[in-house]
């Protein structure tokens, strides 16, 4: 099952590197080496915009400020402040970063800290980190979140702290911090330490939890055979001593996860146990579908991420899919359809295939490839009768499903970078699909198939466990062009992409 939804900030890249001095942290056997971080007090100006801090990477986001701030601090004579106003669209945040260089001879644990100051905020306020090896890829992240230490509401100074795992491999680290939402927030006094290697055991319970995600990793990864398990396991049976209990096991998680990601796996995740019981209870993402009339009597549908595996939330977001495109069909006479996928970040790929159904036709839509040194074997993905599945089983179902009046009408699937996992899917259910076009710009590149399992901390491992292909068995193991690429005007308030379908569905 495709099931992927996570919110991380994977595509905030700094302008330019700073070069810094050298400090030299050693303890006992466990040396690291940083480069100093430049400017973490907020101290320094930029010489030719007064407002803004030295050295620190920003950029603009709508419905956001950013600037120094002499009157509230923690240390020093500033701080920096965020806000963010009441009208920000959900989900929407203003970061900051700088990139700071790593060298390290172990295995070890080091903290980011800050101090952080909030009012009014509605959203979150978080620290966040990404580590990048000699090639500059992604081999760790963490942000508050997923550590359970953001901040909300109104808060005075409190220290933020991030604890990240880091080895050989690690280079440099992109180190920041943001708010989501409204609100304000202030940030002061940032520093990197050292942690010690911890003097205790490892305990029965958290050896067994990092041997059953071993396992399956080992059993049913399609990266599997692209990992040094010799030298995994020998880390691992190092980290579990840095893990106090099954509840805190996201230090090693994140190394297993960072493993895969150096085999080539940009989509496999960890769901500790709060957030697994979010996904099954509903759904956390905010924008819901919607439909609407174009000129020329052109059907428009919205459809958004969906991270849920709840049956009744599924389902009512499928009915609520399918109850657009009824409403426009039943009281237009609609001439063509525009799907747009541009938002759908991923989730779960059911409730978006069982209400879009209703556009897409019945039948076999896609399937799940599973490689390895037998024969390659396929899953195929299906919609019938209101029903979206695999195999013969049926996972979200519409009672009373619609269909459209015109089956042979043209399609235009908007398509995007944030395009992603699910969304991905249900765009490749649209492909091979007759009178049917893909528009915009590649996807965001997450076409493995996500298999969520149970682990018995009560956490989600979901591990990419098979390639994906389009109904006619075309793989899809980077993203998915579009047919017409369009590129995007200068002027944000022109939605060149939509114009284009859109002249081509009235055609």
């Amino acid at each position: 099952m495709a099931l992927t939804w996570q919110i991380t900030i994977i595509n905030f890249q700094p302008n330019h590197m700073k070069k810094a001095l050298l400090l030299i942290l050693a303890i006992t056997l466990y040396n690291t080496v940083f480069s100093q971080i430049i400017n973490p007090g907020f101290e320094a100006a930029r010489d030719t915009m007064p407002s803004m801090p030295k050295s620190w990477n920003t950029k603009k986001v709508e419905g956001f400020t950013l600037n120094l701030d002499t009157a509230l601090k923690y240390s020093g004579r500033q701080s920096l402040c965020i806000e963010g106003a009441q009208t920000v669209a959900q989900g929407t945040f203003m970061p900051f970063s700088q990139i700071v260089t790593i060298n390290v001879n172990n295995m070890k644990q080091v903290s980011l800290i800050c101090y952080a100051k909030t009012q009014s905020v509605k959203g979150n306020v978080q620290l966040w980190c990404q580590v990048w090896d000699k090639n500059n890829k992604m081999i760790g992240f963490q942000n508050s979140q997923m550590q359970n230490t953001m901040l909300t509401g109104t808060n005075d100074w409190k220290k933020l702290q991030l604890t990240l795992l880091v080895d050989t491999n690690a280079k440099r680290l992109l180190i920041g911090g943001f708010l989501l939402g409204s609100g304000s927030a202030w940030f002061d006094s940032f520093s990197i330490d050292d942690l010690p290697p911890p003097s205790v055991k490892a305990t029965k319970e958290v050896t067994n939890l990092a041997n059953e995600i071993i396992n399956l990793v080992k059993q049913n990864s399609i990266y599997k055979d692209s990992i040094a398990w010799p030298e995994v396991d020998k880390h691992i049976a190092e980290l579990v001593r840095f893990t106090p209990s099954v509840d805190d096991a996201g230090l090693l998680t994140e190394y297993i996860l960072s493993q895969l990601r150096k085999a080539g796996d940009n989509h496999s995740f960890y769901q500790n146990k709060t957030s697994a019981q979010q996904y099954t209870t509903g759904n956390s993402v905010p924008e819901q579908p919607y439909g609407k009339l174009l000129e020329g009597n052109i059907g428009y549908i919205f459809v958004p991420a969906f991270a849920s595996i709840n049956d009744t939330a599924s389902v009512n977001f499928a009915k609520k899919i399918q109850h657009f495109i009824r409403d426009l069909d039943t009281r237009q006479k609609i001439k063509g359809w525009i799907v747009d996928l541009r938002k759908d970040g991923g989730g779960n790929m059911y409730p978006m295939i069982a209400g879009l159904g209703a556009i897409i036709n019945e039948g076999v839509l896609g399937y799940f490839v599973s490689p390895g040194s037998q024969p390659s074997t396929s899953t195929a993905w299906f919609y019938r009768n209101g029903s979206s599945g695999i195999n013969e089983n049926k996972y979200v179902t519409v009672k009373k499903p619609y269909k459209i009046k015109n089956a042979k009408a043209k399609v235009a699937v908007l398509i995007g970078a944030n395009t992603a996992s699910s969304g991905e899917m249900t765009a490749i259910s649209f492909i091979g699909r007759q009178n049917t076009q893909l528009f915009g710009q590649p996807s965001g590149g997450f076409t493995t198939a996500n298999q969520m399992f149970t682990l018995s901390n009560g956490a989600f491992l979901n591990l990419a466990t098979s390639y994906v292909a389009d109904r006619n068995k075309k793989r899809y193991l980077v993203n998915i062009r579009p047919d017409i690429i369009v590129k995007p005007d200068d002027n944000v308030t022109i939605d060149a992409t939509l114009n284009t379908a859109l002249s081509w569905v009235k055609q």
